[in-house]
């Protein structure tokens, strides 16, 4: 299921809440990232049950559910540029006033107007989605005779028909879906691979993209379930030798166990402003999470506004995300992360010194 797909099936409620529950777990309707049921989620020192744990995914991935379908294309959301922009301001709290301020149109009389269109927009979505309720209310289900059925095939014939229209040779469809149907499918992958050879992993890439355009995630979770071995330095990748079955299942057991024990890993970034030099610097206690500043920056939301305000004049290719420093912890004994976390900035902001012309940091950073 792609990404549009995932949002044209998804319900209101849903779409609201961000993600889809079925019996095995969540699945993200902004990404496709699939959260498994009955597992606890380590994240910042903190556990996390399924639910809770989708919905930080949401956060620190996405920033919300109402950034990622506010820029969805037009065709999905039938809102103008005009109007997205309108709404995220209205999403932000902005007054009529400051709305007007920041587009330079019109007067706050415009923006209300504005306003009023888009409440109408709405009433008027709704009277259509009741009316189309009551349309597939109306209609019976046709059951097809039974001399029309076909025979039942497997559950795996069924799943690998499902995610490999055009046959397991060609392309997949989606790699959202829950655990089990996912080693199916994992198991149908490696089927590429040649088991005695060894691959590079520019190979390996270039096998899995021809099945499926995030051939990274492939590849991690061929690896981790270990349909896959490699060499530590990842240089070269083989395929797993035939095993029992009982083998097999306790190393993927044991490599997923690996998996979700892996800790987040603290530091301090920067963002760097190539074409005048300017620099901000800041701590975080997962460095994964720097991405939600591209994003952010890229929805125009971002905090800081004088780093915003030259994101938007100079453009991100100006722009690059760089770790400056990961924060080490001792193996035992007590850790104060937050303390050393703050030193650490501390340290990083008196040697760059990314204040005023140099930088869009403030004192109170420190």
């Amino acid at each position: 299921m792609n990404d549009a797909e995932r949002i044209t099936q998804a319900s209101l409620k849903e779409l609201v809440a961000g993600y889809v529950e079925t019996a095995d777990g969540y699945t993200c309707i902004c990404c496709g990232e699939f959260i498994e049921k009955g597992i606890i989620y380590p994240d910042d020192g903190r556990l996390y049950d399924a639910e809770r744990y989708t919905r930080l995914h949401i956060e620190r991935v996405h920033q919300s559910v109402f950034a990622h379908l506010i820029q969805l294309e037009k065709s999905l959301t039938g809102l103008t540029e005009v109007q997205r922009n309108l709404l995220t301001l209205f999403y932000q709290g902005r007054s009529d006033g400051e709305i007007q301020a920041e587009l330079g149109v019109g007067s706050t009389s415009t923006i209300r107007n504005h306003r009023a269109a888009l409440r109408e927009k709405e009433r008027q979505a709704r009277l259509f989605l009741a009316i189309m309720e009551l349309l597939r209310a109306r209609q019976a289900p046709v059951t097809p005779a039974p001399h029309h059925r076909k025979p039942a095939l497997s559950e795996r014939e069924q799943v690998l028909r499902k995610y490999f229209p055009q046959g397991t040779e060609g392309p997949l469809t989606s790699f959202a879906m829950k655990e089990k149907h996912r080693l199916i499918i994992l198991e149908e992958l490696v089927e590429r691979f040649d088991v005695g050879q060894t691959y590079t992993e520019k190979e390996v890439n270039a096998l899995l993209e021809a099945a499926f355009p995030d051939f990274v995630t492939l590849r991690r979770y061929l690896v981790d379930y270990g349909f896959l071995r490699r060499l530590p330095d990842g240089s070269q990748y083989w395929r797993k030798g035939a095993t029992n079955q009982e083998e097999t299942h306790m190393d993927r057991k044991e490599l997923k166990r690996l998996a979700m024990e892996t800790t987040t890993e603290a530091g301090v970034y920067q963002i760097k402003n190539h074409r005048n030099g300017k620099a901000f610097v800041r701590s975080t206690r997962n460095l994964k999470t720097i991405n939600g500043q591209r994003f952010r920056l890229e929805m125009g939301s971002h905090d800081n506004k004088l780093l915003q305000q030259d994101w938007n004049e100079f453009g991100p290719e100006a722009f690059t995300f760089d770790v400056l420093e990961v924060l080490e912890k001792p193996e035992t004994g007590y850790f104060d992360e937050k303390d050393a976390l703050a030193k650490l900035l501390k340290r990083w902001l008196e040697q760059l010194q990314p204040y005023g012309e140099r930088g869009y940091n403030t004192p109170k950073d420190e």
